[in-house]
């Protein structure tokens, strides 16, 4: 069986070359439009769940170091860079600033923020600055009323600020065991 070229003057229709490339054309820039809505959606997405993260990791370090701040029952030493402490149990407390934020000398949280700078004060009656003997000189110095914590934390791109305070709990001196004290000297009112 001979099968019959097309002839174009006969009537059949075909693509010539322009038409294909056009064709072609039209098609990788459709392609290409794809890909830099996928490229430019997918940067978004990674920026919003890199905030995400690093809102978590926040929440997570102002929540630990209120807690512990919370059971706070004498201060031993208070400078801008380091807090010790004894806790209503009887444990020590100790938080340092370094290059991340220690809590007896584990470091908080992931790792993801960079502490860029951090101070630790006390506050007393009259919301001052609360000094408090050093730790050397073997005694205990006042309770203040409150902890404030200022940490500035940097994630390569963005600088972000916890501004951070926790009231201590008054406990009177003749009460030695806490678990005894009356449960209004256990939770920590409004100053």
């Amino acid at each position: 069986m001979i099968r019959r070229i097309p002839n174009h003057a006969s009537g059949d229709q075909g693509f010539t070359i322009v038409e294909v490339l056009i064709a072609l054309q039209l098609s990788l820039l459709i392609v290409s439009m794809a890909y830099v809505a996928y490229h430019f959606s997918s940067r978004l997405i990674g920026n919003y769940e890199r905030k995400i993260a690093v809102e978590r990791e926040l929440n997570q370090l102002s929540a630990t170091i209120s807690r512990v701040l919370s059971q706070v029952r004498s201060v031993r030493m208070l400078t801008p860079q380091e807090f010790s402490a004894i806790r209503s149990d009887g444990r020590p407390l100790r938080i340092s600033l370094e290059k991340q934020v220690y809590l007896n000398g584990e470091r908080l949280g992931s790792g993801l923020l960079r502490l860029g700078n951090g101070t630790i004060s006390g506050i007393g009656a009259e919301r001052d600055q609360f000094t408090v003997i050093p730790e050397r000189s073997g005694r205990l110095g006042p309770l203040p009323r409150a902890i404030a914590l200022k940490l500035m934390f940097y994630d390569g791109k963005v600088l972000y600020t916890l501004n951070l305070t926790v009231r201590l709990i008054r406990q009177p001196e003749n009460i030695v065991d806490p678990r005894r004290a009356p449960s209004f000297f256990k939770t920590p009112g409004r100053f």
